[in-house]
């Protein structure tokens, strides 16, 4: 089985994602990253993250950058721009 396609655990995506465990959790409680809700034992539910569906999601969320447009500058810069 290919890496990207391994089911990982929370730790194991928050350390990939260098984010906290705190924040996979919170993400998961949003329904902000897709998961996989596991079988319930006992008072706990487990969930596992594809990571291959996690970086499609991730690079959805990724804004592009805009190109700079001259109308877009403070006035300040403005001027700036027509000096030089």
């Amino acid at each position: 089985m290919k890496q990207d396609e391994r089911l990982l655990k929370k730790k194991e995506f928050a350390e990939r994602s260098q984010v906290s465990e705190r924040t996979v959790e919170r993400w998961v409680a949003e329904n902000r990253v897709p998961y996989i809700r596991l079988p319930k034992r006992g008072s706990r539910t487990q969930v596992r993250f594809l990571w291959s569906q996690v970086l499609k999601y991730l690079e959805k969320q990724t804004s592009k950058p805009v190109p700079l447009q001259r109308h877009m500058l403070p006035k300040a810069l403005r001027k700036e721009a027509n000096e030089g």
